[in-house]
């Protein structure tokens, strides 16, 4: 059997990733974590703006109304005045939702632009609204029902030109500010989250071979330069000399 010039299977391969369908994902802006198993009042109490996938690619049941405002910065993002059909997803669109999410310790400020590989379709905020659309939630998430869920009236968003990216502007506090955002389906369902990072608490085994802190050479590589290697010291047999001797910790390289 001939075999195919290499350059003929890496053509192949490229157009395969070039054709293959993109997921309803977030592609940038916000740290993308697993949904929580409860999801009330500060669910994260950290000082960056989180992410994390609803359900994809599923097909309406019903309406959802996202209000005037929403209605209209979304029609004026598309380049249209017709507010009044923007305001509303329709039954029987394909979406996918994602949850976003700044809850800092205290108050606290700051701004991010979420980027998606979909048209935007609806911004989900109020605390009405938002537990409305629960419907839409991630499997296995506690959603609870609480106060001042929502943005507040200092809290401001922007649509891109594209549909595809939203920028946030968080003055966050307890309990947060929380959004959802829904845009089209793709069919394809999104990567995973990456794995929450190690703890840094361990420490790394000492070794008996570390070159003192100061750069001078260890004993070892002294004597194998030829200088005269560092003399034994002699045997304490007296416990009040042991006593005496101060403890030295299995790390350290000091004698």
């Amino acid at each position: 059997m001939p075999r195919r010039p290499l350059a003929l299977l890496v053509g192949a391969a490229i157009a395969a990733l070039c054709t293959a369908p993109v997921s309803a994902a977030i592609i940038g802006g916000a740290d993308i974590i697993a949904p929580p198993t409860t999801l009330g009042p500060n669910p994260f109490g950290q000082d960056r703006v989180v992410a994390f996938y609803e359900q994809q690619n599923i097909t309406l049941g019903k309406n959802v109304d996202l209000g005037r405002k929403v209605g209209q910065k979304i029609a004026k993002a598309n380049g249209s005045r017709d507010a009044k059909s923007a305001r509303t997803v329709s039954k029987g669109t394909l979406v996918s939702s994602h949850y976003v999410a700044y809850d800092p310790d205290g108050v606290k400020r700051t701004t991010v632009t979420v980027s998606f590989d979909s048209e935007i379709l609806g911004v989900v905020v109020g605390d009405k609204r938002l537990a409305a659309t629960d419907f839409l939630g991630a499997d296995g998430v506690d959603y609870k029902r609480f106060h001042f869920r929502t943005k507040e009236w200092r809290d401001k968003y922007k649509i891109s030109a594209d549909g595809k990216s939203i920028t946030l502007k968080f003055r966050a506090n307890t309990p947060g500010d929380h959004y959802r955002i829904i845009t089209a389906g793709t069919g394809t369902p999104p990567p995973p989250p990456p794995p929450p990072p190690r703890s840094s608490s361990a420490s790394a085994p000492c070794s008996s071979r570390a070159a003192p802190a100061d750069g001078s050479p260890r004993p070892a590589e002294t004597a194998s330069r030829g200088a005269p290697a560092e003399r034994a010291r002699p045997f304490v047999s007296s416990r009040a000399t042991l006593a005496r001797q101060p403890r030295r910790s299995p790390c350290s390289t000091t004698r």
